[in-house]
């Protein structure tokens, strides 16, 4: 094993996970390109990351003798820091974040460290930026949450619509979905504990941000009705989408109106589920599963048999690949706005954005995550204030990211 330089450029800490191991490989591709391309990986067992570089050599044909293994323990503050002073960006891909996740914020920031992760967890995200923001600025570290599903595809569709949109965009409906061919969906327990515990917490968003000394956004000059249900042209329902991205958005738009004075664009965001009878069976689950996220003994219930409270959605150990490979998503945002600058009142101008990509839970999110990295790496002059808790859309908005994301396999498009 070779001995580690002072400072690696990227380090994939959780990188014996389920999730972690697809960003290794994922990094294994991106270092095949750019043989400059110095990482490590790390977690608490040494056993496990070697099993995982071996299972990744074996996939990519490279030889992963020369990546080094750093073992850290979020129980050990003093390894997590030792981990993250050794790297330029870290790479977080240990879950709930809400759990795990601040030791790792806060020693990147102390050592001057970039970081990026694949939260969906609102509450953690705020309070990173609550808690970090002006720390991270001060010492030059990127902290940048939410690099995966939640929240690229919509986050980064839209600073792509609005910089594609003649004239001035108003408001955006966005329909997320998520297909499989005969296979069904699948996801892995980590997902599934971490939408049990932000369930079970979701009070704290409310209190956090009373505590938060943010300005407020201005209302948007337009906005579009908000609907509990909608039915699409291809006979689909859609109902409103929980996930982070209403959060990071906003809060994207919130950094450009303060820094730029960029007005902020109206957003709905959706998601597909099927027929009605899937509504209404959606419905009933997803208040089971509110319900019993409440109290302890239900939370222990739903960790305790996760595939049978989702109804076979969760995997243990992660769905196997024959589902993940035949699993892509799709993002549609509706982008209404005027054909003058100055324009107000109805929309008068329509465009149609689409953001798609493979299995959005593990290929697509490595991608993000990786590409999100190697932005922070190689376009830093490029991000915003020099440092900072930041979003994927105010953090990314001048940078080449879309661009390396069609490189793999995410397309942008206008149709």
């Amino acid at each position: 094993m070779a001995s580690i330089p002072k400072r690696v450029d990227f380090i994939i800490y959780g990188a014996s996970g389920f999730t972690g191991q697809f960003v290794v490989k994922e990094v294994a591709v991106k270092a095949q390109k750019d043989k400059q391309l110095t990482w490590a990986v790390s977690g608490r067992s040494q056993s496990k990351l070697t099993s995982t570089l071996k299972s990744v050599e074996k996939q990519t044909g490279e030889n992963l003798e020369d990546v080094s293994i750093i073992i850290a323990d979020t129980e050990d503050y003093d390894s997590v820091v030792n981990m993250t002073s050794q790297a330029k960006v870290v790479l977080n891909c240990v879950g709930p974040y809400r759990f795990y996740g601040e030791p790792v914020v806060k020693a990147c920031v102390e050592t001057s460290t970039s970081y990026v992760d694949i939260s969906g967890e609102p509450e953690f995200l705020e309070k990173m930026e609550f808690k970090y923001g002006a720390k991270a600025k001060e010492q030059g570290a990127y902290i940048i949450g939410a690099c995966g599903l939640d929240c690229i595809p919509n986050d980064m569709g839209l600073v792509y619509a609005k910089q594609r949109f003649e004239g001035k965009l108003a408001a955006v409906d966005s329909f997320l979905g998520i297909d499989s061919k005969d296979k069904g969906l699948g996801i892995n327990t980590g997902t599934w504990n971490t939408l049990v515990n932000s369930l079970a917490n979701w009070k704290e968003l409310k209190q956090l941000r009373k505590q938060n000394p943010q300005p407020k956004l201005p209302k948007p000059s337009f906005r579009l009705p908000r609907k509990y249900i909608t039915k699409e042209a291809d006979g689909k329902y859609f109902v409103p989408f929980m996930g982070a991205d209403t959060s990071v958005i906003y809060r994207s738009q919130r950094e450009e109106f303060v820094a730029n004075q960029v007005f902020p664009v109206d957003s709905n965001l959706y998601i597909k589920v099927g027929s009605l009878s899937q509504v209404i069976t959606a419905a009933i689950f997803a208040l089971i599963l509110m319900l019993m996220s409440l109290t302890s003994f239900g939370r222990s219930l739903l960790v305790k048999y996760p595939r049978f409270f989702s109804g076979g959605l969760v995997y243990q150990g992660g769905p196997p690949m024959e589902v993940i490979k035949q699993q892509s998503f799709s993002v549609v945002l509706r982008c209404h706005g005027y054909s003058s600058p100055d324009g107000s009142g109805r929309p008068d101008r329509l465009m149609i954005v689409k953001v798609s990509g493979p299995d959005p839970g593990y290929v697509a999110t490595s991608s993000f995550l990786v590409e999100s990295a190697y932005t922070i790496l190689k376009e830093k002059s490029k991000l915003p204030y020099g440092g900072g808790v930041l979003t994927t859309g105010f953090a990314f908005k001048d940078t080449s990211l879309i661009e390396r994301l069609e490189e793999r396999n995410v397309k942008f498009e206008v149709i």
